[in-house]
Protein backbone atom coordinates (compact mmCIF):
# COMPACT_ATOMS: atom_id res chain seq x y z
CA UNK A 1 0.00 0.00 0.00
CA UNK A 2 1.38 3.33 -1.12
CA UNK A 3 2.13 5.93 1.48
CA UNK A 4 0.73 9.45 1.17
CA UNK A 5 4.16 10.72 0.14
CA UNK A 6 4.58 8.05 -2.55
CA UNK A 7 1.10 8.77 -3.88
CA UNK A 8 1.93 12.49 -4.07
CA UNK A 9 5.11 11.89 -6.11
CA UNK A 10 3.37 9.40 -8.40
CA UNK A 11 0.57 11.86 -9.21
CA UNK A 12 3.12 14.59 -9.80
CA UNK A 13 5.09 12.30 -12.17
CA UNK A 14 1.96 11.44 -14.14
CA UNK A 15 1.04 15.13 -14.41
CA UNK A 16 4.49 16.13 -15.70
CA UNK A 17 4.46 13.23 -18.21
CA UNK A 18 1.06 14.30 -19.49
CA UNK A 19 2.24 17.88 -19.87
CA UNK A 20 5.34 16.77 -21.82
CA UNK A 21 3.24 14.59 -24.14
CA UNK A 22 0.90 17.50 -24.76
CA UNK A 23 3.82 19.80 -25.64
CA UNK A 24 5.30 17.21 -28.00
CA UNK A 25 1.95 16.68 -29.68
CA UNK A 26 1.49 20.44 -30.10
CA UNK A 27 4.95 20.75 -31.65
CA UNK A 28 4.19 17.86 -33.97
CA UNK A 29 0.99 19.56 -35.12
CA UNK A 30 2.80 22.82 -35.84
CA UNK A 31 5.64 21.17 -37.81
CA UNK A 32 5.09 21.53 -41.59
CA UNK A 33 4.56 18.23 -43.36
CA UNK A 34 6.79 17.30 -46.31
CA UNK A 35 4.79 17.38 -49.55
CA UNK A 36 4.52 14.06 -51.31
CA UNK A 37 6.91 13.84 -54.22
CA UNK A 38 5.20 13.49 -57.57
CA UNK A 39 6.32 10.56 -59.69
CA UNK A 40 4.84 11.96 -62.91
CA UNK A 41 5.72 15.21 -64.67
CA UNK A 42 5.35 16.99 -68.01
CA UNK A 43 8.19 18.97 -69.61
CA UNK A 44 7.97 21.11 -72.73
CA UNK A 45 10.81 19.95 -74.99
CA UNK A 46 10.23 22.19 -78.01
CA UNK A 47 7.60 24.15 -79.91
CA UNK A 48 6.98 25.19 -83.50
CA UNK A 49 4.15 27.37 -84.78
CA UNK A 50 1.76 24.43 -84.87
CA UNK A 51 3.33 21.76 -82.64
CA UNK A 52 4.38 21.21 -79.04
CA UNK A 53 6.76 18.39 -78.07
CA UNK A 54 6.19 17.16 -74.51
CA UNK A 55 8.20 14.74 -72.40
CA UNK A 56 6.08 12.64 -70.05
CA UNK A 57 8.25 11.35 -67.20
CA UNK A 58 7.18 8.82 -64.56
CA UNK A 59 9.63 7.43 -62.04
CA UNK A 60 7.07 4.75 -61.17
CA UNK A 61 6.07 3.86 -64.72
CA UNK A 62 3.60 0.98 -64.77
CA UNK A 63 2.06 -0.25 -68.05
CA UNK A 64 -1.02 -1.36 -66.13
CA UNK A 65 -1.80 2.19 -65.04
CA UNK A 66 -3.41 4.57 -67.52
CA UNK A 67 -1.84 8.00 -68.09
CA UNK A 68 -4.04 10.70 -69.60
CA UNK A 69 -2.38 13.75 -71.16
CA UNK A 70 -4.58 16.84 -71.00
CA UNK A 71 -4.42 20.10 -72.92
CA UNK A 72 -6.41 22.88 -71.25
CA UNK A 73 -8.23 20.14 -69.29
CA UNK A 74 -9.22 18.33 -72.49
CA UNK A 75 -8.01 14.75 -72.86
CA UNK A 76 -5.74 14.51 -75.91
CA UNK A 77 -3.91 11.21 -75.42
CA UNK A 78 -4.09 8.05 -73.33
CA UNK A 79 -0.84 6.20 -72.64
CA UNK A 80 0.32 3.11 -70.84
CA UNK A 81 3.89 3.96 -69.91
CA UNK A 82 6.45 1.19 -69.75
CA UNK A 83 9.50 3.46 -69.54
CA UNK A 84 10.47 6.48 -67.49
CA UNK A 85 10.44 9.06 -70.32
CA UNK A 86 8.20 9.28 -73.38
CA UNK A 87 8.12 12.17 -75.86
CA UNK A 88 4.84 13.00 -77.61
CA UNK A 89 3.84 15.73 -80.07
CA UNK A 90 0.63 17.74 -79.95
CA UNK A 91 -0.06 18.79 -83.54
CA UNK A 92 -2.34 21.21 -85.36
CA UNK A 93 -2.07 23.97 -82.78
CA UNK A 94 -2.49 27.67 -83.49
CA UNK A 95 0.56 29.96 -83.85
CA UNK A 96 1.45 32.30 -80.99
CA UNK A 97 -0.94 30.71 -78.50
CA UNK A 98 -0.33 29.44 -74.96
CA UNK A 99 -1.56 25.98 -73.98
CA UNK A 100 -1.55 24.30 -70.55
CA UNK A 101 -0.63 20.62 -70.25
CA UNK A 102 -0.68 18.08 -67.44
CA UNK A 103 -0.65 14.31 -67.06
CA UNK A 104 -3.00 12.30 -64.86
CA UNK A 105 -2.47 8.73 -63.64
CA UNK A 106 -5.60 6.70 -63.34
CA UNK A 107 -6.54 3.12 -62.56
CA UNK A 108 -10.05 2.46 -63.68
CA UNK A 109 -12.02 5.47 -62.49
CA UNK A 110 -9.71 6.09 -59.52
CA UNK A 111 -7.36 9.07 -59.70
CA UNK A 112 -3.91 8.10 -58.49
CA UNK A 113 -1.82 11.18 -59.20
CA UNK A 114 -1.69 14.33 -61.36
CA UNK A 115 1.37 16.24 -62.51
CA UNK A 116 1.87 19.94 -62.05
CA UNK A 117 0.59 21.93 -65.06
CA UNK A 118 3.08 23.38 -67.55
CA UNK A 119 2.51 25.94 -70.30
CA UNK A 120 3.76 25.94 -73.88
CA UNK A 121 3.52 28.95 -76.18
CA UNK A 122 3.76 28.16 -79.88
CA UNK A 123 5.95 30.28 -82.13
CA UNK A 124 4.45 33.13 -84.05
CA UNK A 125 4.58 33.03 -87.84
CA UNK A 126 6.96 35.28 -89.72
CA UNK A 127 6.01 37.64 -92.51
CA UNK A 128 6.05 36.55 -96.15
CA UNK A 129 6.41 40.18 -97.22
CA UNK A 130 9.84 40.49 -98.77
CA UNK A 131 10.82 43.43 -100.97
CA UNK A 132 13.16 42.23 -103.72
CA UNK A 133 16.09 43.87 -105.48
CA UNK A 134 17.86 42.26 -108.44
CA UNK A 135 21.49 42.84 -109.46
CA UNK A 136 23.08 41.55 -112.69
CA UNK A 137 26.79 41.15 -113.41
CA UNK A 138 28.90 40.25 -116.43
CA UNK A 139 29.62 41.76 -119.85
CA UNK A 140 30.75 38.73 -121.83
CA UNK A 141 31.20 34.94 -121.64
CA UNK A 142 29.36 32.88 -118.97
CA UNK A 143 29.26 34.71 -115.65
CA UNK A 144 27.73 32.98 -112.66
CA UNK A 145 27.56 32.94 -108.86
CA UNK A 146 27.83 29.71 -106.89
CA UNK A 147 27.35 30.75 -103.28
CA UNK A 148 26.56 33.64 -100.94
CA UNK A 149 27.20 34.49 -97.29
CA UNK A 150 25.42 37.16 -95.23
CA UNK A 151 27.21 38.81 -92.32
CA UNK A 152 24.59 41.56 -92.00
CA UNK A 153 22.53 43.75 -94.32
CA UNK A 154 25.59 45.93 -95.01
CA UNK A 155 28.08 43.12 -95.45
CA UNK A 156 27.34 40.34 -97.96
CA UNK A 157 29.68 38.18 -100.05
CA UNK A 158 28.95 36.29 -103.27
CA UNK A 159 31.44 34.07 -105.13
CA UNK A 160 31.73 32.64 -108.63
CA UNK A 161 33.07 33.83 -112.00
CA UNK A 162 32.22 37.27 -113.39
CA UNK A 163 33.61 38.35 -116.79
CA UNK A 164 33.88 42.09 -117.37
CA UNK A 165 35.45 44.50 -119.87
CA UNK A 166 38.35 46.69 -118.88
CA UNK A 167 38.37 50.50 -118.84
CA UNK A 168 39.10 50.56 -122.58
CA UNK A 169 36.16 48.34 -123.42
CA UNK A 170 38.29 45.28 -124.13
CA UNK A 171 37.52 41.82 -122.75
CA UNK A 172 39.39 41.41 -119.48
CA UNK A 173 40.82 37.86 -119.54
CA UNK A 174 41.13 37.79 -115.74
CA UNK A 175 37.67 37.30 -114.32
CA UNK A 176 36.38 38.47 -110.96
CA UNK A 177 35.68 35.67 -108.47
CA UNK A 178 33.85 37.56 -105.72
CA UNK A 179 31.45 40.41 -105.14
CA UNK A 180 31.03 42.31 -101.88
CA UNK A 181 28.03 44.38 -100.76
CA UNK A 182 29.11 47.25 -98.48
CA UNK A 183 25.64 48.57 -97.72
CA UNK A 184 25.58 50.90 -100.72
CA UNK A 185 26.76 48.95 -103.77
CA UNK A 186 28.37 45.75 -104.99
CA UNK A 187 32.12 45.80 -105.51
CA UNK A 188 33.63 43.12 -107.76
CA UNK A 189 36.87 41.61 -106.48
CA UNK A 190 39.70 39.48 -107.83
CA UNK A 191 40.96 37.22 -105.08
CA UNK A 192 44.30 35.75 -106.19
CA UNK A 193 45.83 32.54 -104.91
CA UNK A 194 49.48 31.66 -105.60
CA UNK A 195 49.58 34.42 -108.18
CA UNK A 196 46.63 33.07 -110.15
CA UNK A 197 42.88 33.54 -110.24
CA UNK A 198 40.60 30.63 -109.37
CA UNK A 199 36.88 30.14 -109.58
CA UNK A 200 35.52 30.26 -106.01
CA UNK A 201 32.62 27.87 -105.54
CA UNK A 202 31.75 28.38 -101.88
CA UNK A 203 32.01 30.97 -99.12
CA UNK A 204 31.30 30.59 -95.40
CA UNK A 205 31.37 33.41 -92.85
CA UNK A 206 31.71 33.17 -89.06
CA UNK A 207 31.82 36.95 -88.64
CA UNK A 208 32.91 40.03 -90.58
CA UNK A 209 36.57 39.33 -89.83
CA UNK A 210 36.59 35.58 -90.39
CA UNK A 211 35.36 34.49 -93.83
CA UNK A 212 36.47 31.38 -95.75
CA UNK A 213 36.59 31.00 -99.51
CA UNK A 214 36.71 27.43 -100.91
CA UNK A 215 39.08 26.36 -98.16
CA UNK A 216 42.23 27.97 -99.57
CA UNK A 217 41.59 31.66 -98.90
CA UNK A 218 40.60 33.29 -95.63
CA UNK A 219 39.54 36.88 -95.07
CA UNK A 220 40.83 37.57 -91.59
CA UNK A 221 40.91 40.92 -89.78
CA UNK A 222 40.61 42.95 -92.98
CA UNK A 223 43.02 41.09 -95.25
CA UNK A 224 43.08 37.98 -97.44
CA UNK A 225 45.35 35.18 -96.26
CA UNK A 226 46.51 32.37 -98.52
CA UNK A 227 46.25 28.95 -96.92
CA UNK A 228 48.48 26.07 -98.03
CA UNK A 229 46.58 23.35 -99.87
CA UNK A 230 47.57 19.96 -98.48
CA UNK A 231 47.59 16.87 -100.68
CA UNK A 232 44.22 15.74 -99.28
CA UNK A 233 42.53 18.80 -100.84
CA UNK A 234 44.21 18.54 -104.21
CA UNK A 235 42.56 17.00 -107.23
CA UNK A 236 38.96 17.46 -106.13
CA UNK A 237 36.45 20.27 -106.29
CA UNK A 238 35.28 21.76 -102.99
CA UNK A 239 31.53 22.34 -103.29
CA UNK A 240 30.53 23.52 -99.80
CA UNK A 241 31.94 24.63 -96.46
CA UNK A 242 30.33 24.51 -93.02
CA UNK A 243 31.70 24.80 -89.51
CA UNK A 244 30.83 25.47 -85.89
CA UNK A 245 33.93 27.67 -85.59
CA UNK A 246 37.09 28.53 -87.49
CA UNK A 247 38.74 25.68 -85.57
CA UNK A 248 36.06 23.21 -86.65
CA UNK A 249 35.44 23.58 -90.38
CA UNK A 250 34.36 20.97 -92.92
CA UNK A 251 34.77 20.92 -96.70
CA UNK A 252 32.87 18.54 -98.99
CA UNK A 253 33.25 17.96 -102.69
CA UNK A 254 33.27 15.70 -105.69
CA UNK A 255 34.19 12.04 -105.49
CA UNK A 256 32.85 11.62 -101.95
CA UNK A 257 35.60 13.78 -100.47
CA UNK A 258 35.32 15.22 -96.94
CA UNK A 259 38.05 17.16 -95.12
CA UNK A 260 38.15 18.73 -91.66
CA UNK A 261 40.12 21.80 -90.53
CA UNK A 262 40.97 21.79 -86.81
CA UNK A 263 42.47 25.28 -86.68
CA UNK A 264 45.95 24.35 -87.85
CA UNK A 265 45.68 21.57 -90.45
CA UNK A 266 43.34 19.66 -92.75
CA UNK A 267 42.52 15.97 -92.22
CA UNK A 268 40.75 13.70 -94.67
CA UNK A 269 37.58 11.94 -93.48
CA UNK A 270 36.61 8.73 -95.23
CA UNK A 271 33.03 9.08 -96.42
CA UNK A 272 32.50 5.54 -97.67
CA UNK A 273 31.12 6.78 -101.00
CA UNK A 274 32.36 8.16 -104.31
CA UNK A 275 29.16 10.14 -104.94
CA UNK A 276 29.71 13.87 -105.41
CA UNK A 277 28.93 15.64 -102.13
CA UNK A 278 27.14 18.93 -102.85
CA UNK A 279 25.86 20.30 -99.54
CA UNK A 280 26.69 20.24 -95.82
CA UNK A 281 25.02 21.68 -92.75
CA UNK A 282 25.28 21.04 -89.03
CA UNK A 283 23.93 21.87 -85.59
CA UNK A 284 25.51 25.03 -84.20
CA UNK A 285 27.55 23.14 -81.59
CA UNK A 286 28.91 20.74 -84.22
CA UNK A 287 27.49 17.64 -82.53
CA UNK A 288 25.61 16.53 -85.67
CA UNK A 289 26.62 17.30 -89.25
CA UNK A 290 24.65 16.32 -92.34
CA UNK A 291 26.04 15.88 -95.87
CA UNK A 292 24.04 15.34 -99.07
CA UNK A 293 25.31 14.13 -102.40
CA UNK A 294 24.17 12.90 -105.77
CA UNK A 295 25.39 11.70 -109.13
CA UNK A 296 23.38 10.93 -112.21
CA UNK A 297 21.97 7.67 -110.84
CA UNK A 298 22.73 7.64 -107.11
CA UNK A 299 22.08 9.86 -104.09
CA UNK A 300 23.43 9.68 -100.55
CA UNK A 301 22.84 11.18 -97.10
CA UNK A 302 25.68 11.08 -94.58
CA UNK A 303 25.53 11.90 -90.88
CA UNK A 304 28.63 12.77 -88.84
CA UNK A 305 28.07 12.18 -85.13
CA UNK A 306 30.73 11.73 -82.46
CA UNK A 307 33.26 12.61 -85.20
CA UNK A 308 32.27 9.48 -87.13
CA UNK A 309 30.54 9.53 -90.54
CA UNK A 310 27.69 7.10 -91.25
CA UNK A 311 25.78 6.64 -94.48
CA UNK A 312 22.15 6.76 -93.35
CA UNK A 313 20.54 6.66 -96.78
CA UNK A 314 21.69 5.63 -100.25
CA UNK A 315 19.47 5.16 -103.28
CA UNK A 316 20.45 3.73 -106.65
CA UNK A 317 17.30 4.96 -108.39
CA UNK A 318 16.78 8.49 -107.07
CA UNK A 319 14.00 9.49 -109.48
CA UNK A 320 11.53 6.88 -108.32
CA UNK A 321 8.79 8.58 -106.27
CA UNK A 322 8.06 6.77 -103.01
CA UNK A 323 5.57 7.94 -100.41
CA UNK A 324 7.06 8.66 -96.98
CA UNK A 325 10.60 8.28 -98.28
CA UNK A 326 13.19 10.63 -99.73
CA UNK A 327 12.74 10.52 -103.48
CA UNK A 328 14.93 11.90 -106.28
CA UNK A 329 18.48 13.10 -105.89
CA UNK A 330 19.09 15.07 -102.70
CA UNK A 331 19.87 18.68 -103.61
CA UNK A 332 20.30 20.42 -100.27
CA UNK A 333 19.92 20.02 -96.51
CA UNK A 334 19.40 22.27 -93.51
CA UNK A 335 18.84 21.81 -89.76
CA UNK A 336 18.81 24.06 -86.71
CA UNK A 337 18.52 21.50 -83.90
CA UNK A 338 18.86 17.79 -83.20
CA UNK A 339 15.19 17.04 -83.78
CA UNK A 340 14.71 17.47 -87.51
CA UNK A 341 16.52 17.59 -90.83
CA UNK A 342 15.06 19.45 -93.82
CA UNK A 343 15.86 18.02 -97.24
CA UNK A 344 15.15 19.28 -100.76
CA UNK A 345 15.08 17.28 -103.96
CA UNK A 346 14.18 18.43 -107.48
CA UNK A 347 10.56 17.48 -106.78
CA UNK A 348 9.69 18.56 -103.23
CA UNK A 349 10.77 19.38 -99.65
CA UNK A 350 10.95 16.88 -96.78
CA UNK A 351 11.16 17.08 -93.01
CA UNK A 352 12.93 14.09 -91.50
CA UNK A 353 13.58 13.01 -87.93
CA UNK A 354 17.27 13.05 -87.04
CA UNK A 355 17.03 9.26 -86.75
CA UNK A 356 15.98 8.96 -90.40
CA UNK A 357 17.16 6.11 -92.57
CA UNK A 358 15.53 7.70 -95.58
CA UNK A 359 12.07 8.26 -94.17
CA UNK A 360 10.70 11.75 -94.66
CA UNK A 361 7.48 13.73 -94.47
CA UNK A 362 6.70 15.80 -97.55
CA UNK A 363 5.94 19.30 -96.27
CA UNK A 364 5.50 21.17 -99.54
CA UNK A 365 1.74 21.30 -100.26
CA UNK A 366 1.51 22.26 -103.93
CA UNK A 367 1.27 20.05 -107.00
CA UNK A 368 3.66 21.98 -109.22
CA UNK A 369 6.71 20.46 -107.49
CA UNK A 370 8.44 23.78 -107.06
CA UNK A 371 8.25 24.75 -110.76
CA UNK A 372 11.47 23.17 -111.92
CA UNK A 373 13.20 21.95 -108.80
CA UNK A 374 14.70 23.19 -105.57
CA UNK A 375 18.49 23.54 -105.48
CA UNK A 376 19.08 25.00 -102.00
CA UNK A 377 17.34 25.24 -98.60
CA UNK A 378 18.34 27.44 -95.66
CA UNK A 379 16.57 28.97 -92.65
CA UNK A 380 16.83 30.45 -89.19
CA UNK A 381 14.12 28.44 -87.38
CA UNK A 382 10.91 26.46 -87.74
CA UNK A 383 9.12 29.63 -88.84
CA UNK A 384 11.62 31.04 -91.33
CA UNK A 385 12.76 28.61 -94.04
CA UNK A 386 13.48 29.47 -97.68
CA UNK A 387 14.18 27.46 -100.80
CA UNK A 388 15.61 28.57 -104.14
CA UNK A 389 16.18 26.85 -107.46
CA UNK A 390 15.38 26.62 -111.12
CA UNK A 391 13.38 29.32 -112.92
CA UNK A 392 14.16 31.77 -110.12
CA UNK A 393 11.73 29.89 -107.88
CA UNK A 394 11.92 31.20 -104.30
CA UNK A 395 9.58 29.95 -101.59
CA UNK A 396 9.20 30.98 -97.95
CA UNK A 397 7.80 28.88 -95.10
CA UNK A 398 6.62 31.01 -92.17
CA UNK A 399 5.92 28.14 -89.78
CA UNK A 400 2.35 27.65 -90.96
CA UNK A 401 2.28 27.87 -94.76
CA UNK A 402 4.40 28.38 -97.86
CA UNK A 403 4.46 31.46 -100.09
CA UNK A 404 5.85 31.52 -103.65
CA UNK A 405 7.22 34.78 -105.08
CA UNK A 406 5.65 34.59 -108.52
CA UNK A 407 6.42 38.22 -109.38
CA UNK A 408 10.13 37.36 -109.74
CA UNK A 409 9.63 34.00 -111.44
CA UNK A 410 11.86 33.82 -114.53
CA UNK A 411 12.53 30.72 -116.63
CA UNK A 412 15.92 32.13 -117.65
CA UNK A 413 17.28 32.21 -114.10
CA UNK A 414 18.94 29.35 -112.21
CA UNK A 415 19.59 29.94 -108.48
CA UNK A 416 22.07 27.82 -106.55
CA UNK A 417 23.34 30.10 -103.76
CA UNK A 418 21.19 30.96 -100.73
CA UNK A 419 21.72 32.45 -97.29
CA UNK A 420 19.12 33.58 -94.77
CA UNK A 421 18.91 35.88 -91.75
CA UNK A 422 15.72 36.64 -89.77
CA UNK A 423 14.70 39.57 -92.02
CA UNK A 424 17.03 39.14 -94.96
CA UNK A 425 17.54 36.60 -97.75
CA UNK A 426 20.11 36.58 -100.55
CA UNK A 427 20.03 34.23 -103.54
CA UNK A 428 22.53 33.98 -106.38
CA UNK A 429 23.07 32.15 -109.63
CA UNK A 430 22.98 32.87 -113.34
CA UNK A 431 20.67 34.28 -115.99
CA UNK A 432 20.57 32.95 -119.54
CA UNK A 433 20.97 35.68 -122.16
CA UNK A 434 21.86 33.54 -125.18
CA UNK A 435 23.74 30.33 -125.89
CA UNK A 436 27.07 32.16 -125.58
CA UNK A 437 26.36 34.53 -122.72
CA UNK A 438 25.16 34.20 -119.13
CA UNK A 439 24.96 36.92 -116.52
CA UNK A 440 25.64 36.45 -112.84
CA UNK A 441 22.58 37.38 -110.82
CA UNK A 442 21.96 38.24 -107.15
CA UNK A 443 18.55 38.84 -105.61
CA UNK A 444 18.19 40.41 -102.17
CA UNK A 445 14.94 40.17 -100.22
CA UNK A 446 14.25 42.37 -97.20
CA UNK A 447 11.31 42.56 -94.80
Amino acid sequence: MLSVLQLFFRQRFLLITALLLAVLQLQSCNKPTEPAKESISVTVEDVSCTEAWLKISDTNANPNIMVIVKRDDIDILILNLNKADTVIVDENRLPNKTYTYRAVKQQGSNLIEASKPVTATTLDTTSHNFTWQTFEFGEYSSSTFYDVAIIDENNIWAVGEIYMKDSLGNYDPIFYNAAHWNGTNWQLKKIFYKGGIWSIRTVYAFNKNDIWFSGYMRYYNGQFLELPIPSILMGWQINKLWGSSSNDLYAVGNGGNIAHWNGSSWKKIESGTNVDLIDIWGISDGSIIWIAGKNLNKTVLIKIENNTPHTVFEEDYPWQIQKGKLSAGLSSIWAHNKKFLYVTTPITVYRCLSTTKGEGEEIYPYNDYLKGGTIRIRGTGYNNILTAGNNSSIYHYNGHNWSPYESIYDERIYLRGLDVKPNLVVVAGEKFENMFYYKGIIRVGKK
